[in-house]
């Protein structure tokens, strides 16, 4: 589903807390490997969202680009979390 941003001076400070979110949202169910793709490209090429923390950055970029790093997967989003 699309994400849509309202305002034009809309700005989102992403944190530990919204993707451990979106990994407990992914091992509940709720969302499937494409969501997840989805949700960190999105995060990752719009203006409109901020990632200060490094290791989130990377976490990020992973799942935004599963075909050039590893599959999304239960056990790698597992291991993921642990790191964060």
């Amino acid at each position: 589903s699309p994400i849509y941003v309202g305002r034009e001076d809309f700005q989102y400070a992403v944190t530990k807390s919204d993707i451990k979110k979106l990994f407990d949202r992914y091992l509940d169910g709720d969302l499937n490997e494409w969501h997840l793709e989805y949700r960190c490209n999105v995060i990752e090429l719009s203006d409109a969202f901020t990632v200060e923390d490094d290791e989130l950055v990377d976490t990020i970029f992973l799942l935004s680009t599963p075909e050039i790093n590893f599959p999304i997967t239960p056990a790698f989003v597992l291991d993921l979390l642990k790191n964060l």
